[in-house]
């Protein structure tokens, strides 16, 4: 959602259910958000790292499974850039699994 923001593809006045708005929960929650050192926010990142769950372990509630590296690749990547869409015209999805 943060690259269809900085594309201007989104109206970030609408509210969430987490947030005053659209614009809010972006620059809260986005990777990509930059701080005024010009440096992307380690805390953030660090979130991100955490590797999905499923993985057997003999450490119940273990902590331990992280990715070494995101995801940064914005022009090949899996989450692209404007310029580097994977089409122009494409659609938009969220896939939520309820138990």
């Amino acid at each position: 959602m943060g690259e269809l923001a900085r594309g201007n593809l989104l109206d970030l006045s609408v509210s969430t259910i987490y947030s005053k708005n659209l614009e809010q929960a972006i620059n809260e929650w986005d990777i990509n958000y930059i701080h005024e050192n010009n440096k992307i926010n380690e805390k953030k990142s660090n979130f991100y790292l955490a590797a999905p769950g499923g993985i057997r372990t003999t450490k119940a509630f273990s902590q331990e499974s992280v990715f070494h590296t995101l995801d940064n690749d914005r022009q090949s990547g899996c989450i692209r850039n404007i310029e580097n869409a994977y089409s122009k015209d494409g659609g938009f999805v969220f896939i939520w699994k309820f138990s």
